[in-house]
């Protein structure tokens, strides 16, 4: 009987192994099935939420565990901000050209959720990177081995100068001279290969790299790229100028017309906004002094008008109506003193007079 009990033992067992142990475990020599909420639970914890979804999507409705499909929104919001998290990370990792870190955490990510496309694509996005800095880092310091090139050669060919007899001097001299055509070659294809980008930075690479690459080995080939890539560089500077100073023209008229037309309509207050945006645009405008003359004319008519108004007024017992007026001319002349001390006189007797009548 314990013979058949052992047998019965090391096949339950067996199979439990076989199987990944997924549906039983073992505590003190007796088996128990995990439960499905325990079996959900785990895969959350190892962030294999896509394993959870699709158990729990199988759960048909009259299951004893058909209650256990309520926690799938959970599940998905869970999954998707473990996604965004890992998105982020890696983001910040590239940034801070930590390659090895960023390809990690999505590497790590891509483990639990493998079908994911925006970890894949996320992925893809790493490696690019990655790779063109490589290629990038490849090229600095290709240019900076041509660069101590150029500046050792004149100390190389006073050496040889110096010792034409020494055979030692001329075998250097002569690997000397062979890494300065293999460096020149490479700068200058990498120079043509850069040389009808759009980025500017790679069009600013391809010009230093031919310019080196002809001064350390000069070819006709080189100088024509040279001049071409000065050519288009003076185009594009040219082109920005043109755009640059027919800007400043449409600007230059717009805030001229619209100080023309705010002191016809006697609206100071835009007048002087188009004069302050006139002074900004160029403040060694010569209109801006005949312009700053006509509005402080203006000005001082309408800020004696305003007075005057509210001068009357106030005399007439109109107290309300002549801070209205005085408040409205202060937008004008928010500076002026003598409106300052009216303004200030009618709300005195304004805020007595509030007091008496409560």
């Amino acid at each position: 009987m314990a013979k058949r009990y052992l047998g019965l033992m090391t096949w339950a067992l067996f199979m439990a192994l076989l199987s990944g142990c997924a549906n039983f475990s073992v505590d003190n020599f007796s088996l128990r099935p995990i439960k499905p909420d325990e079996r959900v639970k785990l895969w959350l914890d190892e962030h294999k939420y896509d394993h959870a979804i699709q158990y729990l999507d199988k759960i048909r409705p009259q299951s004893p565990n058909a209650e256990l499909k309520a926690q799938l929104p959970a599940i998905q919001e869970q999954r998707q901000h473990y996604v965004l998290q890992t998105l982020a990370l890696s983001d910040q990792q590239l940034a801070q050209a930590l390659w090895a870190d960023a390809t990690h955490t999505v590497q790590d990510a891509l483990k639990n959720l493998p079908d994911d496309p925006d970890l894949q694509g996320q992925m893809a996005i790493v490696e690019a990177e990655r790779d063109q800095y490589i290629v990038d880092q490849e090229e600095r310091i290709l240019l900076a081995k041509g660069q101590y090139l150029l500046a050792k050669s004149p100390q190389m060919d006073a050496i040889i100068n110096a010792h034409p007899d020494s055979f030692l001097r001329q075998q250097k001299y002569r690997d000397f001279q062979r890494d300065v055509r293999s460096v020149a070659k490479q700068l200058f294809l990498l120079g043509q290969s850069g040389i009808d980008a759009r980025n500017p930075e790679r069009q600013a690479m391809a010009s230093e790299a031919l310019t080196v690459s002809h001064l350390l080995a000069p070819t006709p080939l080189s100088q024509e790229l040279i001049s071409r890539i000065e050519e288009e560089r003076r185009q594009r500077e040219k082109a920005k100028l043109e755009k640059e100073q027919a800007e400043y023209d449409r600007k230059l008229g717009l805030w001229q017309k619209s100080f023309d037309q705010a002191l016809a309509a006697d609206d100071l207050i835009l007048a002087r906004q188009a004069l302050d945006s006139l002074r900004v645009l160029n403040p060694s405008l010569g209109i801006l002094k005949d312009y700053q003359k006509a509005l402080n004319s203006r000005a001082e008519e309408k800020v004696s008008s305003g007075i005057e108004r509210g001068r009357i007024l106030y005399s007439q017992g109109f107290i309300q109506e002549a801070l209205n007026v005085w408040l409205d001319t202060q937008r004008v002349a928010p500076d002026n003193a003598i409106l300052t001390d009216h303004i200030d006189r009618a709300r005195k007797f304004l805020s007595n007079l509030d007091k008496l009548s409560n």
